[in-house]
């Protein structure tokens, strides 16, 4: 992937790690505080019409083809990490518990350990909510970026058929 995403930079002649930061700029609202040459979104769609003008129609199917695996590329590794995460919380609370539970003590004791169990497992659970949305947010606005320049192919595609 990395082969064909340097074929189109060079054809567009743009740097996606920019153009993905400009995006998340242009959505989290930093751009009053930045000088930056998009300020709204239609600018950004004008601005993104502008760049793939250059492109024939065969090379607009084909880079919506490729904006289309780029989603759905994102949208399986995002699948794939979150679903690393919920086993290892399982494990990790089912751990917590058969420790404190099969341990020959006194009661002072296992309730001691009980609790300490429990708060560790809330703390693993408040971080791996913490977890989950950082890696959500980082990874949304790539795929963000992808779906509005793919809705901006498509009306170009649809624009040329016309």
């Amino acid at each position: 992937m990395k082969k064909y995403s340097n074929y189109w930079e060079t054809r567009l002649k743009i740097k996606y790690k920019k153009e993905i930061k400009k995006y998340k700029d242009l959505c989290s609202g930093k751009i009053g505080r930045k000088n930056s040459s998009v300020c709204a979104y239609g600018k950004w769609e004008k601005d993104t019409e502008k760049i793939l003008e250059v492109l024939t129609l065969e090379e607009l199917e084909e880079h919506r083809h490729w904006l289309i695996l780029r989603i759905e590329e994102l949208e399986m590794d995002n699948n794939l990490k979150m679903s690393f995460l919920f086993p290892l919380l399982v494990a990790m609370v089912v751990g917590m518990f058969s420790g404190a539970m099969f341990q020959n003590m006194r009661m002072y004791e296992n309730i001691i350990n009980c609790s300490v169990a429990v708060l560790l497992i809330i703390l693993y659970i408040c971080f791996a909510y913490w977890w989950v949305g950082f890696i959500s947010k980082r990874e949304s606005y790539k795929r963000r970026y992808f779906k509005d320049s793919l809705s901006v192919v498509e009306d170009m595609i649809g624009e040329n058929k016309k």
